[in-house]
């Protein structure tokens, strides 16, 4: 089994939130799916995208807060995408970024619990590992790639939300992130 961690804030980041917990991936086997837990407080209430993106923060910027106009999260690429594919949701089983993850997180009372099983990501070597990237949590709501594949579907020329939803899912500005790290 192999076991990989966001720890905030020890390997995270947050300009305004001191945000406190952890995301936890367990993988049984290279072909069994991932197991996540997501346990997280001080977040702002409300429906916030979270996602993989294609690199770490560097290490002189983790545990640490309240560095402005860094931008440090701004600086992790885009969602991991190893098949180049559009942005689309976990919840309706479409195609996906590898690093779409369940989209969306419910934070209330300032605090988010959930876990579920990703058949898509993997914590061992290979095109869908996550290991040493980052987890972004975004202020909007995920769209799930919804506006997008509907204006498709309809062979409609898309505008810039659309096209927008199916490389973000317009999940808006990136408010905290954390290094994906193996845990031994």
């Amino acid at each position: 089994m192999k076991k990989a961690i966001v720890l905030f804030p020890e390997f995270g980041y947050s300009e305004k939130y001191d945000i406190k917990g952890y995301i936890l991936f367990m993988q049984e086997t290279k072909d069994s799916p991932v197991y996540v837990e997501i346990n997280l407080k001080n977040l702002p209430n409300g429906i916030h995208g979270i996602h993989i993106h294609e690199k770490d923060i560097p290490k002189e910027y983790l545990g640490k807060s309240n560095l402005p106009n860094l931008n440090i999260c701004k600086q992790l690429g885009g969602h991991f995408n190893p098949f180049n594919v559009n942005h689309g949701s976990y919840n309706l089983n479409t195609i996906r970024h590898v690093g779409d993850l369940v989209n969306n997180i419910n934070v209330k009372n300032n605090e988010v619990y959930l876990t579920y099983m990703d058949s898509l990501i993997s914590l061992y070597p290979g095109k869908t590992c996550i290991i040493n990237r980052s987890v972004v949590i975004h202020k909007d709501k995920d769209d799930e790639g919804i506006p997008g594949m509907i204006a498709k579907y309809y062979e409609k020329k898309l505008n810039k939300k659309e096209e927008e939803s199916l490389k973000t899912g317009n999940a808006g500005n990136r408010i905290a992130c954390g290094n994906i790290y193996l845990y031994k």
